[in-house]
């Protein structure tokens, strides 16, 4: 759901930003932005917006934490929160590790 949510909210102001940049051109059904602001963003996904996908990913978060805390193990895409249940964890001591969002989704290559 996070991947999904994150690529709806990236094409989705994408394509605003597009028709934004061309003006009253970008309205007209020749630039072909006019078609895509039609198809993509007045439907919701089956599953919801954006942002329900990123409530149900941060759900998912929170439980998987909640699990942590309590001496659980997590798997798959989860494992590397397996550290926050870990004895002596700090927050505080993993925060010079972390990029910015804003900077880690500017390269879109890393996402991929």
């Amino acid at each position: 759901g996070g991947l999904k949510g994150l690529c709806t909210l990236m094409a989705s102001d994408g394509i605003e930003d597009c028709r934004k940049c061309c003006g009253g051109n970008g309205f007209l059904l020749s630039s072909g932005i006019g078609a895509l602001t039609g198809d993509y963003l007045e439907f919701p996904t089956a599953e919801g917006d954006a942002a329900m996908l990123m409530l149900y990913l941060a759900r998912y978060l929170i439980k998987a934490l909640q699990k942590t805390q309590s001496g659980g193990v997590l798997t798959s895409t989860c494992e590397y929160l397996n550290v926050v249940g870990q004895p002596g964890f700090s927050l505080e001591a993993q925060r010079s590790h972390i990029e910015s969002t804003a900077t880690m989704f500017a390269n879109t290559s890393e996402l991929v």
